[in-house]
């Protein structure tokens, strides 16, 4: 037995559309758009399956959401104001001392689920249904593909995965043995890459090791000194279970030097604290611009 997901925008012109995971999961970190949708807000049904030797047997579970499109059809913002929305009503909860009990928790709450869901009629999981299930008691689909903005991925051919299975361990072992060298080996040992691609085929692969041996000295050099450009950085990561947890935001705060850096990850924490609990954790982070990358606006 197996678990699976699948997403369909029921949209506004009546038509049926399944969302690809791809493009899904693109969506959700802001690294894909679907701009026919630029714009608008639409309702998404997403249906958890049950399968069977790789076939799906049963629906488990329907779930409507709407999802708001900006400008460009990306919903990664959307989706960082109804975390927003979230901790607005899950932490708004009464003094220890007061007597009286506020409403206003269970006001945001509705009020988020309101914008938010929506529910999911018979005759729309029958138009799943016909999807899941081609031809099903005679009922034909009419389910369309979405497409996204970024490329669809090439296959991986059984012959690509098989080096990839071979390329993978000796790359991870590479990056260990270059984490674990100091600045002056790092710099010898870029300079001998540069040399080798002078005289050998693999040209390309020695000039990637050179440019990553830079990089790392770079990076070195910059926790050595505390000098460049720093990031204070804390994430918010919501407890699902046991050794699963999902992140669910990222504050960070752009700075000059490590240690202001450091000082702007305290200030961070303290400006936060009220957001953890048995279900929510905090992770403070320092980084220098080398080695992160702040999330796309």
């Amino acid at each position: 037995m197996g678990i699976t997901s699948r997403q369909y925008i029921f949209d506004k012109n009546g038509a049926l559309k399944r969302v690809p995971r791809r493009i899904r999961d693109g969506l959700t970190v802001g690294q894909d758009a679907i701009p026919e949708y630029a714009g608008t807000t639409q309702r998404i049904a997403t249906v958890i399956i049950e399968n069977d030797r790789g076939k799906p047997v049963r629906i488990l579970d329907a779930q409507g959401e709407i999802w708001s499109f900006d400008s460009e059809g990306r919903i990664d913002e959307s989706l960082r104001n109804s975390v927003g929305d979230i901790f607005n009503f899950a932490f708004d909860h009464n003094p220890q001392n007061s007597k009286v009990v506020s409403l206003t928790p269970e006001i945001k709450r509705r009020e988020f689920l309101s914008k938010s869901r929506w529910d999911i009629k018979k005759e729309e999981l029958d138009r799943i249904s016909a999807d899941i299930w081609p031809a099903f008691n005679g009922a034909s689909s009419d389910v369309e593909v979405v497409d996204g903005k970024t490329p669809k991925k090439p296959p991986l051919t059984w012959q690509a995965k098989n080096s990839l299975s071979e390329i993978a361990p000796k790359i991870s072992l590479i990056a260990w043995q270059l984490a674990d060298l100091k600045e002056p080996a790092l710099k010898g040992l870029a300079f001998e890459a540069r040399r080798t691609a002078e005289f050998g085929e693999e040209t390309a692969l020695w000039m990637g090791l050179a440019n990553e041996c830079d990089r790392l000295r770079e990076i070195k050099a910059r926790h050595r000194t505390g000098k460049g450009t720093w990031y204070a950085v804390i994430e918010i990561f919501f407890d699902e279970g046991p050794a699963m947890r999902r992140s669910i935001d990222v504050i960070y705060e752009k700075c000059d030097g490590k240690n202001a850096a450091i000082e702007a990850t305290r200030k961070l924490l303290v400006e936060n604290a009220n957001k953890f609990n048995d279900q929510i954790s905090i992770e403070p982070s320092t980084y220098c611009e080398l080695e992160w990358v702040p999330p796309k606006d």
